[in-house]
């Protein structure tokens, strides 16, 4: 099960795009513009590309990488508190990931580090998830 970031990376995208309720999955190098986005395009999930690091308890020949991904998650709700379709949202995303933690077997683990509260105004939410994701780098298909 060796892999790089890029592989770790397109499969942790799969994964999310077959969440119930979720219309779009992009990844990108920096915060997107979402008033460019329209209505019937969200709930999109938003993969902020990671910086990789090497994880430093492993002692052995192969190298175990870590990856911290930032997700932020943007859906529409008319009320002025969004709790049903936060709570929907994140129990989905949630639950998509605890049923596939090794993603599909690119990935030693993927656990939610930190979900953050609701931010935004009125229709346009979104919140933050924090991912943890480890696995075997294979050096020689980076």
């Amino acid at each position: 099960m060796s892999q790089n970031r890029r592989s770790v990376l397109e499969e942790l995208a799969a994964q999310l795009a077959t969440v119930s309720g979720v219309t779009a999955v992009q990844r990108s190098y920096g915060e997107i513009d979402i008033t460019q986005k329209a209505s019937t395009d969200l709930p999109l999930i938003e993969i902020i590309e990671p910086e990789e690091d090497t994880y430093s308890e492993m002692t052995g020949q192969r190298n175990l990488m870590q990856l911290m991904a930032n997700l932020r998650i943007w859906f529409v709700d008319w009320n002025d508190t969004p709790q049903a379709a936060y709570g929907t949202l994140m129990k989905n995303i949630r639950d998509k990931l605890g049923s596939q933690f090794k993603l599909g077997n690119s990935a030693i683990v993927c656990r939610v580090d930190s979900i953050s509260a609701v931010e935004g105004i009125l229709p346009r939410w979104n919140f933050s998830m924090v991912l943890e994701l480890r696995y075997y780098m294979n050096e020689q298909s980076t």
